[in-house]
């Protein structure tokens, strides 16, 4: 008889436009695109905007304002996350960067 302490984890459902999904949005975007050791996605970066700008566009389309107004918060939450990684690329280029300023 073998005792196994391991367990069925089930994946946690999120749901749409709840502050998990905006959280778990950043991190994504953190660690697709704020990788030091890869050259800078602009290509990425410009193709994810035009996705959330067709995700607004078609929901306006279909009258389903929830979902805009869910959206247009991604794109804002998208701005200032890229905006946060594009000040850290610029910080870790320097010569003798350093995290904390004194």
């Amino acid at each position: 008889y073998i005792r196994h302490d391991a367990t069925v984890h089930d994946t946690e459902i999120i749901s749409m436009f709840s502050e998990k999904y905006y959280n778990k949005y950043k991190k994504d975007l953190s660690v697709l695109y704020g990788n030091v050791n890869k050259p800078f996605d602009t290509l990425g970066i410009s193709k994810e905007r035009k996705k959330i700008h067709l995700q607004i566009l078609s929901s306006l389309l279909k009258l389903n304002f929830n979902n805009v107004k869910g959206f247009i918060k991604k794109r804002s939450v998208f701005k200032l996350t890229i905006k946060n990684i594009e000040n850290s690329w610029k910080k870790n280029q320097l010569i003798n960067t350093h995290y904390l300023d004194v």
